[in-house]
């Protein structure tokens, strides 16, 4: 049973990876930069602004050579359908609002195997499109992996779908 999953899940992957690079490109003019900041081997670190949902597999679209894991809120794994989805895609589960030793420790695992692991140090997503403070324990996240850290600006999707909009704002260029 295993194996049907693994199996499942790495065409999920990919196919949700062609199809949301094929629409982020025709629907939102999708323009990506400073792709080769990625390391080639190795374990590293995206931190990434979040101004909306969309940000991110618009991440992942834009990172063809590398697979990358996911931080995301435990709440989206609450409903089954997405919840399994989420795991398909490399996403693993953080608590907000408490110390999640557990996913702190999958964080620094999953670097230390040479992974690229991607979060959003401001925890959750704007909701007036300003970057904000990272919360508490980000540096100390990144310090104990002793990975490079990429940064990540994702420009525009605050306004293409912002947080509490119920459809976005197609053809609005993100980058």
């Amino acid at each position: 049973m295993k194996i049907i999953y693994s199996i499942t899940a790495f065409f999920v992957y990919y196919i949700c990876k062609i199809f949301f690079f094929l629409f982020f490109k025709a629907v939102f003019l999708l323009r990506a930069q400073g792709i080769s900041n990625i390391p080639a081997k190795g374990g590293f670190i995206i931190a990434a602004n979040h101004a909306s949902f969309m940000d991110p597999p618009l991440i992942g679209v834009c990172i063809w050579k590398r697979k990358i894991k996911y931080m995301a809120r435990s709440t989206l794994f609450k409903n089954p359908v997405a919840g399994t989805i989420l795991r398909m895609w490399d996403t693993f589960p953080i608590k907000r609002g408490t110390i999640d030793r557990n996913a702190w420790a999958q964080f620094a695992a999953y670097v230390k195997e040479g992974r690229g692991v991607v979060f959003f140090p401001e925890g959750t997503r704007t909701t007036d499109g300003e970057i904000k403070q990272g919360k508490p324990g980000t540096g100390m996240l990144i310090y104990n992996s002793k990975a490079p850290v990429v940064p990540v600006y994702i420009d525009n999707t605050f306004k293409a779908f912002p947080k509490n909009a119920k459809m976005p704002a197609f053809f609005t260029r993100v980058s």
